[in-house]
């Protein structure tokens, strides 16, 4: 079978001069008519088929290595195994090839490196997440009624509101130190502002644009959307699902305060660890008293026209320009006396201010088909 014709034949010898010249191929001395690959040479030369070789053999080094490692941290005793993970110059190596070297690792395995990981950008740990809880979609009545409350908790007005998630606790200085080392996306955050100082303490003297950029940080690093709750999510949150108003989320009783806040009969002039006091109906800690909480809506000066359902009340006429970058916090403090800790109470602050009562939770966006 004739593979080249006569027509062919000097392309395919300009061809074969250049791969000869290039040390691709290798002929016959002269009188001598054949033509072979140069393995040695094409191998040396082929520079895509080296940098592949090299990087198999690394991957592979690397996935004995961890395998060896291993075995040696499973004799390790468990006080002190966290001192026995990967070094963090070879973890950097090992995230430059991870999805390669999963393929590669059993269950067991792959969670020592996750342990190794999380040592190094413990912002990636699952665990350093808050934990949040499911609030069912559903109505309420929001503010208070004639006769209760203040001027600015007026009208009395049903709000629908859609379901979501929220923070089961305020966030904490352990969780907010732990995101402050993550990538910045908007803005930096100092990972310890707080003046009481605790892991365990809500974190305080953050701003609002600090709060929004700890939500931007924790969306991208889980692919979930998280943001700092309306004002009328987190009263609707607070109130857990009551059908009739009352000035607590237990009722009206402010002798019973103390069993479900921090304020300032009982705080000692201090904030205290999250979740010490009662949950309410939802299983959220510290809705009253501890913090004051940051959240999404600008300041109004009172409940006229606010959204039916439920979202954030931004750069609405109702706000003039001079209160367009004042926010509204709820929940009052460790600093307040027992009416500012009611359900409806609502104060303004500056969204670029610091203060030593001012913390958040967060909210999640939720797809729950449930209704009260």
């Amino acid at each position: 079978m004739q593979l080249v014709g006569e027509s062919d034949r000097p392309a395919l010898e300009v061809v074969l001069e250049l791969l000869v010249q290039e040390r691709l191929l290798a002929t016959g001395r002269e009188g001598a008519a054949w033509v072979d690959m140069a393995h040695e040479a094409l191998m040396e030369r082929w520079k895509r088929f080296q940098g592949w070789r090299q990087e198999q053999r690394n991957i592979r080094w690397l996935c004995d290595r961890l395998g060896d490692d291993y075995e040696k941290w499973l004799q390790v005793p468990d006080p002190e195994k966290n001192k026995f993970l990967f070094p963090e110059g070879l973890v950097m190596e090992i995230e430059a090839v991870i999805t390669e070297i999963r393929e590669y690792l059993n269950p067991a395995q792959e969670k020592y490196l996750e342990q190794s990981i999380h040592k190094y950008k413990p912002w990636l740990n699952p665990a350093n997440f808050p934990e949040m809880v499911d609030i069912p979609a559903g109505q309420f009545w929001m503010g208070s009624p004639a006769g209760k409350g203040e001027d600015d908790e007026k009208p009395y007005h049903l709000v629908t509101l859609k379901g979501f998630r929220m923070g089961k606790y305020p966030i904490t200085q352990a969780q907010w130190s732990t995101i402050a080392l993550s990538p910045e996306i908007n803005r930096p955050l100092y990972s310890y502002p707080s003046r009481f100082q605790g892991d365990s303490l809500p974190v305080e003297q953050v701003s609002w644009y600090e709060a929004e950029e700890f939500c931007a940080r924790l969306s991208d690093l889980t692919g979930d959307t998280y943001y700092l709750p309306s004002e009328a999510e987190w009263e609707y949150a607070c109130r857990a699902g009551a059908k009739k108003y009352t000035e607590y989320c237990f009722g009206d009783s402010k002798s019973k305060l103390k069993d479900y806040a921090w304020f300032g009969d009982n705080s000692r002039n201090t904030t205290h660890p999250v979740g010490e006091k009662l949950p309410n109906a939802f299983g959220l800690y510290d809705m009253h008293g501890n913090i004051w909480e940051w959240c999404a809506d600008d300041w109004h000066k009172n409940h006229e026209k606010a959204p039916a359902d439920g979202t954030a009340w931004t750069n609405n006429d109702n706000c003039s320009q001079a209160d367009y970058l004042t926010k509204v916090l709820r929940g009052g403090s460790w600093y307040n006396v027992a009416r500012n800790c009611r359900s409806g109470n609502r104060v303004r602050g500056n969204a670029g201010y610091h203060d030593f009562n001012y913390g958040f939770r967060v909210a999640c966006i939720s797809f729950l088909p449930r209704t009260l």
